[in-house]
């Protein structure tokens, strides 16, 4: 049996329901494979910046192993950090390169001294809340200044 492959990319790239026909036992031949990857490549990602990495796993409990990890990991959680962190990269790139650049307006550096003067005053409030709510007895110490650590972290990772 014959089939028209342009077809059946064009089919696959275009219908929502695809895993209810798709037959997941079936070995799945390299060339085949490859052409999928291909054609995922051209969906669109934020910012037009290909992000994605491929891994093919045919060992049937190396891709438990793998599945149990990322569900672990915290599966969606991890990759929203994973995205946060790359949104923060690329901020501090485009400040970062803004500093060399002649063409500079110093908008890119008033955004962000204006933001680390937020964020630091948001800071000084939590500490004032936890020293509130530890005068009251509802945190120990302890708890206090854990908070306490974790928001020198933070407005120390600031100055960057």
């Amino acid at each position: 049996m014959e089939f028209n492959l342009e077809q059946i990319d064009t089919l696959l790239s275009t219908t929502r329901a695809v895993r209810r026909r798709l037959d997941f036992n079936r070995e799945v031949p390299d060339e085949v494979l490859l052409r999928c990857i291909d054609l995922a490549e051209q969906a669109p990602s934020g910012g037009n910046v290909a992000s994605r990495r491929w891994l093919v796993m045919r060992d049937p409990d190396t891709k438990a192993r793998l599945a149990a990890l990322y569900r672990d990991a915290g599966g969606r959680g991890l990759i929203e950090t994973a995205e946060r962190l790359r949104g923060l990269y690329n901020f501090r790139r485009t400040r970062f390169q803004s500093r060399k650049s002649a063409d500079d307006d110093g908008e890119i550096e008033r955004r962000s001294t204006d933001f680390q003067r937020l964020r630091r005053e948001l800071l000084e409030a939590e500490r004032a809340a936890i020293v509130g709510l530890r005068r009251e007895g509802r945190i120990g110490d302890d708890v206090m200044h854990a908070i306490e650590r974790d928001l020198d972290l933070e407005d120390a990772r600031l100055d960057v």
